[in-house]
């Protein structure tokens, strides 16, 4: 089986849309506002943890991902423990 087209050998551009992603998203949204009456029923009779639980698990589709980041810990990164500044004014006549 032979590649037919131009190969991207740069991978897709930063910034374009991923349409799969999209597509499933969409599809995710019209089986849960057609079923949304159903659905709200079912969620009522869990109990709390599992409904806290499942509620969770839905949140993860509607808020967006925070990426986490690393910060140093910048504790006695400075060399004194102290520092004093002076204030020197001076007067011209």
């Amino acid at each position: 089986m032979s590649f037919k087209g131009i190969r991207n050998t740069n991978g897709r551009p930063k910034g374009s849309l991923n349409k799969l992603n999209s597509e499933v998203k969409e599809t995710i949204a019209n089986i849960i506002e057609g079923n949304a009456e159903g659905f709200k029923e079912r969620l009522e009779r869990l109990n709390d943890s599992d409904f806290i639980k499942y509620y969770l698990q839905l949140l993860k589709f509607v808020i967006p991902h925070q990426k986490s980041i690393n910060i140093p810990n910048i504790k006695n990164e400075f060399p004194f423990q102290k520092v004093e500044i002076e204030i020197i004014e001076k007067k011209f006549d």
